[in-house]
């Protein structure tokens, strides 16, 4: 066994913790990501997912705490700027564009799905971008999240999020997109977007 390698307990406590990460868009279902953890004999546990979008874990042996960062990748960022900024936001099959402001009106249907598009603003090519979809404030909360799975420096892409729960109609909800940050990416100012809205039957 491997002492930099943690793929088995880590697997197993993600399974565990029901923090298992999403793969990204078009991987193999059941696929598994191997990370590097720091030199010596390693014994990760109790890992969660914070409140960053990161996985957060305790090293026992080592008496340390770990992160495995959203983005894919527990090493260092590239250098040079890393930014990533949300643009437009489309609701499917209607065409509704959200804004923030006053709620906008929602047609309910069973294929209801979000284009969100995603901008890379910094000067690196990024791989595996989180890019989440909640709706809260009526009823059980509904999250969906896919990965890009890249991006260059420069582009834009959409993403498609389909909704995996039918939303509650006649009610106020708050729409949240939000593209997590990558590794490197300092200013988060504009990877969040807050929309009011009322879905219709």
């Amino acid at each position: 066994m491997k002492n930099r390698r943690a793929v088995v307990i880590v697997a197993v406590a993600l399974l565990a913790a029901g923090a298992l990460a999403p793969a990204p868009v078009g991987a193999a279902p059941g696929a598994i990501t191997e990370y590097d953890l720091s030199p010596g004999f390693n014994v990760p546990r109790d890992i969660t997912t914070g409140r960053d979008g990161n996985m957060w874990f305790t090293e026992l042996v080592g008496d340390r705490i770990g992160r495995i960062r959203s983005g894919g990748s527990g090493g260092p960022a590239a250098p040079g700027v890393h930014g990533t900024g949300l643009g437009t936001v489309t609701v499917k099959p209607g065409g509704q564009t959200l804004a923030q402001g006053g709620a906008v009106d929602i047609k309910a249907s069973p294929n209801l799905s979000f284009d969100i598009q995603v901008m890379n603003q910094g000067e690196n090519d990024e791989n595996d971008v989180p890019v989440k979809v909640s709706i809260t404030g009526a009823g059980k909360p509904i999250v969906v999240q896919q990965r890009l799975p890249s991006i260059a420096a420069g582009q834009s892409k959409t993403v498609s999020l389909p909704l995996a729960a039918a939303p509650p109609t006649g009610r106020p909800v708050t729409v949240t997109v939000q593209i997590v940050g990558v590794p490197g990416e300092k200013n988060l100012d504009n990877n969040k977007g807050t929309f009011a809205a009322v879905f219709t039957q």
